[in-house]
């Protein structure tokens, strides 16, 4: 596509002078897209203009072949109109920048570019070379960059950085690439892109990764033990290196360290230096300082940078609670740095710098309380004493059982721990598990009796001891309960009193069930002889003979016949009530 065609579909037109305040499109957008994302679109938003700005259109790509970065800036400006231009900074083969540049006032909005087509329509034909790059775009680093085949042409490999600065964007951005020519002039000598200043620096700090962060800690005795220091990581301007500080500031017990990683300018110093400055009596001052010029060179982990380059303080250990130099075990003397081994020293003591003492094959007379004296830098001396506690490892204990096999109800037994280890706690155990005592369980002051009154069936199984002090734990081994089934209290065993209850309950039953049938089945009949003398049996008149002597069909029975049997059932009923405690309900 030809320049003039796409200035054509830009709108290009005359500009004419006008006077009220224009109304622009505004952005200020950067975009590292992959190259298949391209041509790319975006939206805007809106600003109204001085009178007598004019509107602005600045869009740059920078391609290396596997990505583009985008950046756009729109809006209000005071510089003079501009046609609509397209520029080609570097054409390739390799990496390619290409920019365009609008300055209009003719209307509102008419800095309207929405999409990167008429840049992207420069198309390139160049097939593969021989030559291998790393290629990458980045605001960050470029640690892991890929490497491709160039395109024909390609001669050297590019690495710097490019600095945007201007129209409301501030970018450092990594590239690497392929180029056509060697050293750093992938800009060809552009300064200035619309409203946008730009740069480029191929020095070996520019792509410079420095660790970067800060610490304050206060505390106790921070120089005494090493603090982990953490730290994220930032890219560095052109020309800064990276560096590392620490500043510990102690006095009595009471400690501040100060620390910060980053980026700065102007110093070259690549070896760690440790100083000690001088303070008021009893304060120390100490510093640690390391500036570098490789990827995060900063790298200490920890404040021990610094603190293991100061002066070592001094020790000396003693038995018992007072400084006596008769009961002294060991000394360490910072000056000659030289450990000296006191009155009290047994051959089996050892003193490390760190003010550590190890005790070898330790024994029960090694029990007892041990004063450490500290001989500190700033000249203070502390104190401090602490008890030893040795304990013996503990034996396997042994379970004994009065006897372990008892019968239900009548036998009680007593199981005892059995150990030769002396201030040592008892636990219990049944069946594996912590024992859980009953009421009719109690154990003996000291643990080491369990008695259990009245063994019952449940109380059957495996039952162990274990000793333990604050050094050691051992568990006996299980000795098992047998229980057999006794007699109840009322002097039967009790299978039997169960199954004598059991059939006690089954005879009643029966016998209760039979005398009831026998009743109804008594009942019945009396009633049905009853109701066949009144039905046979001829009238009469009280005091007279028959009404009449004639004879009639037998009548139905009255309403009031269902009510006789009625009430025949309810005697029944009401007697069959009196035994209801060995009948089961109906």
């Amino acid at each position: 596509m030809s320049p003039a065609l796409q200035l054509a579909l830009l709108g290009a037109t005359l500009v004419l002078p006008r006077a009220q305040a224009l109304t622009c499109q505004w952005a200020t957008r950067e975009f590292l897209i992959n190259v298949s994302e391209m041509p790319f679109q975006w939206k805007v938003g809106h600003e109204v203009c001085a009178n007598g700005w004019g509107c602005q259109d600045t869009l740059i790509l920078i391609d290396n072949g596997l990505q583009v970065n985008i950046v756009l800036t729109k809006g209000c400006t005071p510089v003079g109109n501009q046609d609509a231009r397209i520029t080609e900074h570097r054409a390739g083969p390799g990496l390619s920048i290409l920019s365009y540049t609008h300055v209009c006032r003719h209307e509102d909005n008419c800095n309207n570019l929405s999409t990167t087509l008429p840049l992207w329509a420069l198309p390139s034909t160049a097939g593969p070379g021989s030559l291998r790059c790393p290629v990458c775009l980045s605001k960050r680093d470029c640690e892991s960059a890929t490497k491709v085949t160039c395109p024909a042409g390609s001669t050297h490999c590019y690495r710097g950085s490019i600095q945007l600065r201007g129209g409301g964007v501030f970018t450092v951005l990594r590239v690497q690439g392929c180029m056509s020519q060697d050293g750093c002039n992938v800009l060809n000598g552009t300064r200035e892109i619309g409203s946008i200043v730009v740069s480029e620096d191929c020095s070996p700090n520019a792509f410079l990764t420095c660790e970067w962060g800060s610490e304050l800690l206060t505390g106790r005795n921070l120089s005494q033990m090493p603090i982990r220091w953490t730290a994220t990581h930032k890219i560095c301007d052109p020309g800064e290196v990276c560096e590392e500080t620490l500043l510990l500031v102690e006095a009595g017990q009471s400690s501040v360290i100060a620390g910060s990683k980053g980026c700065t300018k102007g110093r070259t110093q690549d070896a760690p230096t440790v100083s000690i400055h001088s303070g008021p009596p009893g304060v120390l001052v100490a510093s640690y300082a390391h500036f570098c010029s490789s990827d995060r060179c900063n790298r200490a982990r920890s404040t021990s940078v610094l603190l293991n380059s100061l002066p070592r303080p001094g020790y000396g250990w003693f038995k018992g609670t007072t400084i006596d130099p008769h009961r002294e075990i060991v000394s360490y003397a910072p000056d000659s740095q030289e450990i000296n081994p006191g009155y009290a020293h047994s051959g089996r003591e050892t003193l490390y710098l760190n003010g550590s003492l190890l005790f070898q094959n330790i024994n029960l007379k090694d029990t007892g309380y041990y004063t450490l004296q500290i001989i500190k830098r700033n000249v203070q001396v502390e104190r401090v004493t602490g008890q030893l506690r040795v304990y013996q490892q503990v034996l396997q204990p042994t379970v004994h059982a009065s006897n372990t096999t008892a019968t239900e109800h009548k036998d009680s037994v007593v199981l005892t721990c059995s150990t030769n280890n002396k201030k040592v706690s008892i636990r219990w155990f049944f069946n594996g598990r912590s024992i859980n005592l009953t009421k009719r369980m109690k154990l003996s002051r000291d643990n080491r009796a369990l008695t259990i009154s009245l063994v019952r069936v449940e109380d059957a199984g495996n039952y162990q001891c274990e000793v333990s002090n604050r050094a050691s734990s051992n568990r006996s081994d299980p000795i098992r309960l047998a229980v057999s089934y006794g007699r109840s209290p009322m002097g039967l065993p009790v299978g039997t009193s169960v199954g004598i209850a059991i059939g006690v309950l089954v005879g009643v039953a029966l016998v209760a069930a039979l005398g009831y049938l026998l009743l109804r089945v008594k009942a019945g009949r009396a009633s049905g002889q009853r109701n066949h003398r009144e039905m046979g049996r001829p009238a009469f008149t009280p005091g007279h003979g028959p009404v009449s002597s004639s004879t009639s069909p037998v009548s139905p029975p009255p309403p009031h016949w269902g009510l006789g049997c009625a009430g025949a059932r309810q005697r029944t009923n009401e007697f069959s009530s009196t035994a209801h405690t060995l009948l089961p309900p109906e």
